[in-house]
């Protein structure tokens, strides 16, 4: 049962609705409520690298790996077939999704079966009868989750070697992990005691952080950086 206001909704498919409502519009509401900047956010930009991004082919070797490193565990979105059956039969179907994701890649497209997600709610605190005490998960198409595991390879590639990702950013990288952003802090605090100064921090959690990006800035940051024509389609 959900609440709507003082309305107690019980039917199924009312509830769903309800849910894709929220979830559909929640972002666009919060970000309606951020204050307009009186800086642009181009000012921030670090400089732009003369290259640009290119997503080159991927391997029948490289799909293998993807394939291996799946997660039997987690469940599967529309169009996608059990994780178990693929690993089973990847050195088989490897050569031809190797194929089709590099149409993909030297396309610039996607087909639009692969961005059919089913949404599934999960409960995250206080009430289980208001609906903003859930938080969506996600379950997209296994295949989409390789094709975007190759985007990323090259994409993590690319900003790396052109030290375009922030050193201070512990989070989403590999060999970083919040337990450096605590040493980095505890190593800050414990010099300004040794000078004897004082320390402050100021800690931020923003809500619906993602959901509230606004996707022609990024889009726009993108290009700057050098996700150009056939990637940044």
């Amino acid at each position: 049962m959900l609440k709507s206001g003082n309305v107690k909704i019980t039917n199924t498919k009312a509830i769903a609705n309800e849910f894709n409502s929220y979830f559909g519009n929640v972002g666009a509401n919060l970000a309606q409520q951020i204050p307009t900047a009186d800086t642009s956010f181009q000012e921030f930009l670090c400089k732009s690298p003369c290259s640009s991004f290119y997503l080159f082919p991927n391997t029948n070797i490289e799909i293998e790996d993807e394939l291996s490193n799946l997660n039997t565990s987690k469940a599967t979105g529309p169009y996608s077939i059990p994780t178990k059956l693929l690993k089973i039969l990847m050195y088989i179907i490897s050569g031809p999704l190797a194929t089709l994701f590099n149409y993909s890649l030297s396309s610039g497209t996607v087909s639009s079966k692969l961005k059919v997600v089913r949404i599934i709610p999960i409960h995250k605190k206080g009430p289980r009868t208001v609906k903003s005490n859930y938080r969506p998960i996600s379950l997209l198409s296994v295949f989409n989750k390789i094709l975007e595991k190759l985007v990323y390879n090259r994409l993590l590639k690319f900003l790396e070697k052109n030290e375009i990702i922030f050193d201070g950013q512990f989070g989403f990288r590999s060999n970083h992990s919040t337990s450096h952003a605590i040493l980095h802090i505890v190593d800050k605090i414990q010099k300004a005691i040794e000078a004897k100064k004082i320390s402050c921090g100021i800690f931020l959690d923003l809500s619906k952080a993602f959901d509230t990006v606004n996707h022609n800035i990024l889009l726009k940051k993108s290009q700057h950086y050098g996700i150009r024509d056939l990637a940044y389609n």
